[in-house]
């Protein structure tokens, strides 16, 4: 598993639990992320396993990409076909952020993207 690379101070992350830098969430403990230990940013994993969520980041982007996710996942949550209107909802957010469908991902977005997203969603 190659670390993923803080995108503030370009230096790869290391693996933690989540002890490290959720400190008062006794159900986080054990869990997997990514830590930078130059900015202190941080990312989750996928569930059982170290695979990188995205990015790292600081409190204020995760914050953010914390709000395009509940803007962006009750498009595509409810639907019959939620794979295909999953798809459909980020290609729609991809196509209005400029990008391509396999580089939508709201884990790799920093904060400005996050604010442009949430403009498109809100919009």
């Amino acid at each position: 598993m190659t670390a993923p690379l803080c995108p503030k101070c370009d230096r790869p992350s290391r693996l933690t639990r989540g002890r490290e830098v959720y400190l008062h969430r006794a159900d986080l403990r054990e869990k997997p992320f990514w830590l930078c230990d130059g900015c202190g940013a941080f990312c989750g994993c996928h569930p059982n396993t170290t695979a990188s969520l995205g990015l790292p980041a600081d409190a204020e982007t995760r914050n953010l990409r914390q709000r395009v996710h509940a803007l962006l996942d009750p498009r595509w949550r409810m639907a019959a076909n939620r794979s295909e209107a999953r798809s459909r909802a980020y290609a729609e957010l991809g196509t209005a952020l400029g990008l391509r469908n396999r580089d939508c991902h709201v884990g790799l977005f920093d904060a400005a993207r996050c604010r442009r997203a949430i403009e498109f969603l809100l919009g």
